[in-house]
């Protein structure tokens, strides 16, 4: 990752991307039970290893692999209350997942976004990134049915390892392409320094992002910060939604 580029967006990534927070959570386990009273519930998987430690976005599909997983969402968006989950299983071909500076993580990896706890908020049916002025341009232009923000805790075997990481979840038009880039049919691989951040996404297919990062400085890595990971699930079944 160009330095440049790593300083230029240190100040607008740190202060977009998130608030921090100061709660726990069990991991749990199994399926979770269909909850009532929910405004959105849907399961996605074909899941996505996005990059690592040095290059969390991987735009031009660098490290970008696949990994055995699956994320849900049963959300009572007003309350709010509900899960947001996601896990995945790391093997021999996609290789660990490396959060932080020479600490690989192996095995079952799960995601847990502790909704309704201090922090916690939703939007629905808005553009992110880009040049939208609604989060920084670590993504083009990309409109999110779903996003939300929320303190996150990471387990890797069942066991807690990072706790209270800022997290993030979109529920999005499609941005990765099938060979992991995200760019325009041009060609063009997306930059957060380009002038124009729109024309990456297909609007006629989606797919779910779960992110969660620190925030302890480190220009060594993109975005920032000394902890990061980045899942993507390309194929999102919808149980149900509000109608926008």
């Amino acid at each position: 990752m160009d330095k440049t580029l790593i300083i230029v967006l240190v100040a607008v990534v740190a202060a977009a991307l998130g608030a921090f927070f100061f709660f726990t959570q069990s991991s749990g386990g199994g399926a979770t039970p269909a909850l009532a009273g929910v405004d959105w519930q849907l399961t996605a998987d074909d899941a996505l290893i996005i990059g690592g430690y040095g290059n969390n976005f991987a735009y031009d599909g660098t490290n970008v692999r696949p990994v055995s997983g699956s994320a849900e969402v049963q959300l009572d968006i007003d309350a709010p209350k509900g899960v947001i989950e996601a896990t995945v299983r790391t093997d021999g071909t996609s290789g660990p997942i490396v959060m932080s500076n020479g600490k690989p993580l192996s095995g079952t990896i799960k995601l847990v976004m502790k909704v309704g706890q201090k922090g916690t908020r939703f939007q629905e049916f808005k553009d992110l990134h880009g040049d939208s002025g609604n989060e920084a341009p670590v993504m083009p232009l990309i409109f999110n049915d779903l996003a939300g923000w929320g303190p996150t805790d990471v387990y890797v075997n069942d066991k807690l390892v990072y706790e209270n990481l800022g997290g993030h979840i979109m529920f999005t038009e499609k941005a990765r392409r099938a060979d992991g880039t995200i760019r325009r049919d041009d060609g063009t691989i997306y930059s957060p320094m380009l002038e124009d951040k729109t024309g990456f996404t297909d609007p006629n297919a989606t797919e779910f992002h779960f992110v969660a990062h620190n925030t302890e400085p480190d220009p060594d890595n993109f975005p920032p910060h000394s902890t990061w990971i980045h899942l993507v699930f390309q194929h999102v079944d919808v149980q149900k939604m509000p109608r926008q």
